[in-house]
Order: C-alpha cells, then sequence, then structure tokens
C-alpha cells in the first residue's frame, strides 16, 4: 500500500510539473502571440499612415492628369475651331482669286475691243456735235427767213432737211456701237470696282490667314505641351496606384 501511495505522488508531481511546463509554453506562445500582434499592429498603423498618405498624394495625381486633360481638350477644340475658320478663309480667299482673274481678263478683253473702235467713238462724238450744230443752224435760218426770198428759203430748208435726214441715218447707224461702247464702258467701271473689292478682301483676309496659321502652330505647340505633361504624370499616377493596391491587400490581411 505504501508502494502504490508513493507511485500515486510520485504520479502527481509528475502531472503538476508537466502542467507547470505546459503552463509556461503556453505562457511564451501567448507572448510570443502578443508580440507578433503588437508589432503586426504596428505596421498596419504605419501602413494605414503611409496608405492616407499615399491616397492623399493620389487623389492630388489624378486631380492634376483631369485638370491637364481639360486643358487639353479645350485647347484641342480651340485648334478644330481656328482649322474650321482657316479653311474657310482659304476658300473664300480662292474664291476673290477667281474673281480678281474672271474681272481682270473682262477688263483686258473689254479695253481691247474699245481700243479697236477708238475711230468709231471719235466719229459717235463728231456726229452728235454735229447734230448740235446742225440744230442751231436750223434755228438760226428760222430766225433769219425774212432776209431770204420764198424760192430761197425754201431751197435752203429742203437741202437742210435732206442733210438732217442724213445725219439722222448716219446716226442711227452708229446708235449700236454707241450703245456697245456705253455697255462696255459700264461692265469695265463695274469690273473695276469689283476687281478693287475683292482684291482689298483679299489682302484683309490675308492677314486673316496668317493670323490663323499662327494661331494653329501656337495651339499645336500648346497640345503637345498638356500630352508631354500628361504622358510624365501617368507611369508616377499608375506606380502609385499599384502601390496603393498593394498596401490595401497587405491591410486586409
Amino acid at each position: 500500500k505504501i508502494a502504490r501511495l508513493e507511485q500515486s505522488i510520485e504520479y502527481e508531481k509528475e502531472l503538476e510539473s508537466q502542467k507547470s511546463i505546459n503552463a509556461q509554453e503556453i505562457q511564451k506562445e501567448l507572448e510570443r502571440i502578443n508580440k507578433e500582434y503588437k508589432e503586426d499592429s504596428l505596421k498596419v498603423s504605419q501602413i494605414s499612415s503611409s496608405f492616407s498618405k499615399l491616397e492623399k498624394t493620389i487623389d492630388k495625381l489624378k486631380s492634376l492628369v483631369n485638370e491637364l486633360e481639360q486643358g487639353l481638350n479645350t485647347v484641342e477644340e480651340k485648334l478644330k475651331s481656328a482649322n474650321e475658320r482657316n479653311e474657310s478663309v482659304t476658300n473664300q480667299i480662292n474664291e476673290l482669286n477667281t474673281t480678281v482673274e474672271t474681272e481682270s481678263v473682262k477688263i483686258n478683253v473689254l479695253s481691247k475691243q474699245l481700243t479697236k473702235i477708238d475711230d468709231q467713238k471719235r466719229t459717235i462724238k463728231n456726229l452728235h456735235e454735229a447734230e448740235s450744230i446742225f440744230t442751231q443752224l436750223k434755228k438760226e435760218i428760222e430766225k433769219s427767213k425774212e432776209y431770204f426770198n420764198t424760192q430761197s428759203f425754201e431751197t435752203i430748208t429742203n437741202r437742210l432737211n435732206i442733210l438732217g435726214e442724213k445725219l439722222v441715218a448716219l446716226i442711227q447707224e452708229f446708235q449700236t456701237i454707241e450703245q456697245e461702247i456705253t455697255e462696255n464702258e459700264g461692265q469695265i467701271k463695274l469690273s473695276k470696282e469689283i476687281l478693287t473689292s475683292a482684291k482689298e478682301k483679299i489682302d484683309e483676309l490675308t492677314n486673316d490667314k496668317k493670323k490663323l496659321d499662327k494661331q494653329k502652330i501656337d495651339l499645336s505647340n500648346e497640345i503637345n505641351t498638356y500630352k508631354q505633361k500628361i504622358n510624365n504624370q501617368r507611369p508616377s499616377l499608375q506606380k502609385l496606384e499599384l502601390k496603393a493596391e498593394s498596401d490595401r491587400t497587405t491591410m486586409s490581411a
């Protein structure tokens, strides 16, 4: 009985010793877990703080890129408008150049025609002067009727009538030519006015086109600057977004 009791006491001692060892191991494990928890908590806190700053940086960078893209869109719209106006001005200049060529040819042709009929112009002028003189002469003779005998007056009157009829016939013969000359001179005057107006408008539009050409170059350069800035910022933004995603995954884990 004493031996069995001693065995039982020894067993109890071993059991207590084992419990003590187990308690110490559990304590150590708890301390390790607690230490890891504190380390992990510190890391999470640091990552969270860094992540918060990172998100703010990303937001600022996104805002900058969006602002650049909006600026780019605005300038591209301006360039589109400048191109449309430039095309319109170019078309107007081409149309006016056609007008200048047409009117110049017209003036040249009509001027040559007038040069060729200079003799007829002088003849027509002389005929009208003769008509005026003849009318005046008839009036003067009519006033001097009392100084002629009846037969002489009739003879003079008949001859004057014959001469008047010939003069009228000549004037009628040249009337078509005179009308043509008048029309040509009127057309030349009109064409010169159109030509002068077209040339003035061409000068004005040419100046406008020079300004538009310069504006197009300036806007193209501005667009390239915007694109370059956007292309410079995009890789940085993508890199930061990848890091943020990695930090987010780390915190979730």
